[in-house]
């Protein structure tokens, strides 16, 4: 028994968008293109700034690469020290590359092969109080 006209014609339609979504993944994976994403520097600045509970500024790029291995790539972040402490940064760095294998993910494990990090500096300090500026959450809130 034949299919009616326009049954056929949504079956092809439906082939034809999977078999493009399916190329089109498969472009991603395996070239990679990267993907600035320096316009979202100010809401990852933000929500860092409201995990860590301190002033954090990203200078430069936010890049992501796609690929089986995606890299994620960040220039110029700067952490401030909290309160109390001098004005100097917590902690800075000048680039850090990380790659991440996708397919880990499906069995819920994170294989990561590479983490570059250059110019990187912490300033590690005990103010009077003898508080110190690495700890945060509860820990740096019983220290104030």
């Amino acid at each position: 028994m034949r299919k009616p006209k326009f049954l056929r014609w949504v079956l092809y339609a439906f082939a034809c968008l999977l078999a493009g979504l399916i190329l089109l993944v498969s472009v991603l994976a395996l070239t990679r293109i990267p993907i600035d994403l320096s316009r979202f520097k100010e809401t990852a600045s933000g929500l860092l700034a409201n995990a860590l509970n301190r002033p954090v500024a990203i200078d430069g790029k936010i890049v992501v690469t796609t690929s089986v291995a995606p890299v994620f790539t960040l220039e110029g972040l700067r952490i401030s020290n909290p309160d109390g402490f001098s004005n100097e940064d917590f902690l800075s760095m000048k680039s850090a590359r990380i790659q991440v294998k996708l397919l880990p993910l499906l069995k819920a494990k994170i294989h990561i092969p590479e983490i570059k990090v250059q110019g990187f500096s912490a300033n590690l300090r005990e103010n009077q109080q003898g508080a110190v500026n690495w700890a945060f959450g509860e820990t740096a809130a019983n220290q104030a």
